[in-house]
Parts: structure tokens; C-alpha cells; sequence
């Protein structure tokens, strides 16, 4: 149910997202419920909403934004 609340949340209040998918350097392909496109100088911010967490899901979401970053085709900037 949190995860819905939270999508409702964003599309009540118009943040301008929508679902996407991005692939790593290691050629997989990972899907995110939420991006928000780059606009002007902010950058494409990428939202993954978790129900629950654990140090393994920490663990596999640090590994796909770094297989993300590591992509030379997506251009990351801090």
C-alpha cells in the first residue's frame, strides 16, 4: 500500500514523472517506477520506492546506480 501512496502523492501534486528504464554498463536492464526527466539544470532523478528494506536491497540498489553511472551513454552529474 505505501508504494501506491506515495505514486498517488506524486501525480496528485503533478512532479511531472513517469515510469522508465535504464540499462547498465553490464547490459542489464533495470526498471524504475518514478523518474522525473532532466529539465533545465536539474538532472534526471531516478525514484525506486521500496515497501521494505533490507541491507541486501541496499546492497543490489547500490549496485544498479553504479552499472547506471558507469554507462557511458548516460551522462550523471552531481
Amino acid at each position: 500500500m505505501f508504494f501506491n501512496d506515495v505514486l498517488d502523492c506524486f501525480n496528485k501534486n503533478d512532479f511531472g514523472g513517469l515510469p522508465t528504464s535504464l540499462r547498465g554498463q553490464s547490459g542489464v536492464k533495470y526498471g524504475f517506477r518514478y523518474a522525473i526527466p532532466k529539465r533545465g539544470h536539474n538532472p534526471l532523478r531516478l525514484i525506486d520506492i521500496q515497501n521494505s528494506i533490507s541491507t541486501n536491497q541496499v546492497m543490489l540498489n547500490a549496485f544498479k546506480f553504479g552499472d547506471i553511472k558507469s554507462n557511458h551513454t548516460f551522462h550523471y552529474y552531481l
